[in-house]
């Protein structure tokens, strides 16, 4: 009798392991897309996103859309007459997702962000205006680029044929217009390595389309496109940056989307210093001595994701500590892919430094963890460590890149 009861014990010992209680035995095994447990298990509220709709002037825009897209769906709102406006039932999962603000008269303003609750941001609207030209064979057409600059206004576009490229000057930019190129690869503008290429002292500026190249050499540490402090608002894509000191150098800036570009042959890709609430995405860094260099943190995350880093000395390289997200770029064939050198003691406050999760290194064959190596400087060197979790086992297809 005892040995039967014992038979018993065993069988229904692996019963219970085999399908313990509480869980589904049909239940699917996560996909690797998810790589972390799904949100949508942990009850949460939906997100929100709120904030102002103003112009250049930051007078309240009334009747502008707002509207967030996710999952192939979106949510939508118009803001009142102070400009305010609110969307609401928007879920809350690790993606990030797409806010456009809209209104007729006015050039269409977006940016990713990722959504929790009460997440707030503020659009600032272009006015449309008029329309200025530079090269080409059009009556009353500008032959530079900063005669037609220094006759536009607020909300105007200059756009540059590629008939005359390339075009041998330094551009300055005083005023919210759009700077569009005629073809990234055959509209160029050559610096001949006298200072900074082109420079925006002004928010509010869109610029694409350009080759931009040959600012001026070390030590005089100038760049392809240069943005001066306390801008905001400003989007940079569908450019090529090569043989400059710096492709962008931004410094203080917030609300600095920079994307579709290409960066070659720079000292440095990007110096992003001081950054807030800014985004690169869907860039190639390829071959530059630094791809990203980034330096501390106003406040607000910063996110670079969807980048393709090859072929450069170093990938990314923080110093000191940047509050930002990192994830889903590839890193392929850098002398080495990230640094990060910290410098203000051995205490580190988790909420203001750099978060990566799923990024491709080529080096990586665990998929739990990609180790970082970083470098402490107090009184002695020493070794640092972060981590990202559960790194892509291929490279991304990223659109733009390849």
């Amino acid at each position: 009798m005892k040995r039967k009861w014992l038979a018993v014990g065993i069988i229904l010992l692996f019963v219970g392991v085999a399908n313990p209680p509480g869980t589904n035995a049909k239940m699917p095994v996560a996909s690797e897309e998810a790589n972390t447990i799904s949100a949508s298990i942990i009850p949460m509220n939906n997100g929100t996103l709120s904030g102002y709709v103003t112009d250049t002037a930051m007078n309240p825009i009334e009747g502008a859309r707002v509207r967030v897209y996710f999952h192939n769906t979106s949510r939508e709102n118009y803001s009142d007459a102070t400009g305010y406006y609110h969307v609401t039932d928007i879920p809350i999962c690790n993606c990030t997702k797409n806010a456009t603000c809209s209104k007729e008269g006015y050039y269409t303003a977006w940016v990713y962000l990722s959504i929790w609750e009460n997440t707030t941001y503020n659009f600032t609207l272009i006015e449309k205006g008029h329309w200025f030209y530079v090269g080409g064979s059009g009556s009353g057409n500008y032959t530079r680029i900063q005669d037609a600059i220094d006759n536009a206004s607020d909300g105007d576009t200059v756009f540059v044929y590629d008939d005359s490229s390339p075009y041998y000057q330094i551009v300055r930019i005083k005023k919210s217009i759009n700077l569009i190129g005629e073809n990234y690869v055959t509209t160029i503008i050559d610096g001949n390595h006298s200072g900074d290429v082109v420079a925006i002292s002004k928010s509010s500026v869109n610029l694409s389309g350009f080759t931009i190249r040959n600012s001026g050499e070390y030590p005089s540490i100038s760049a392809g496109i240069q943005l001066f402090t306390g801008l905001g608002d400003i989007t940079i894509f569908d450019n090529i940056l090569s043989n400059n000191y710096q492709g962008i150098d931004n410094y203080a800036n917030s609300r600095i989307h920079i994307y579709n570009n290409i960066f070659s042959e720079n000292s440095r890709g990007i110096d992003f210093f001081y950054g807030k609430s800014c985004s690169v995405h869907n860039n190639l860094f390829v071959h530059n001595s630094y791809g990203i260099t980034a330096l501390g943190a106003l406040g607000g995350s910063n996110s670079i994701f969807s980048n393709e880093f090859r072929g450069n000395d170093i990938g990314i390289n923080f110093f000191r500590y940047q509050k930002a997200e990192i994830y889903r770029n590839n890193f392929i064939n850098n002398t080495k892919h990230a640094h990060f050198v910290n410098d203000q003691g051995f205490l580190i406050n988790a909420y203001d430094k750099q978060t990566w999760y799923r990024n491709y290194w080529d080096d990586c064959n665990n998929l739990i963890v990609k180790v970082i190596v970083g470098e402490g400087r107090n009184w002695i060197k020493y070794k640092i460590y972060d981590f990202d979790w559960f790194p892509a086992h291929k490279p991304y297809d990223i659109p733009g890149v390849n």
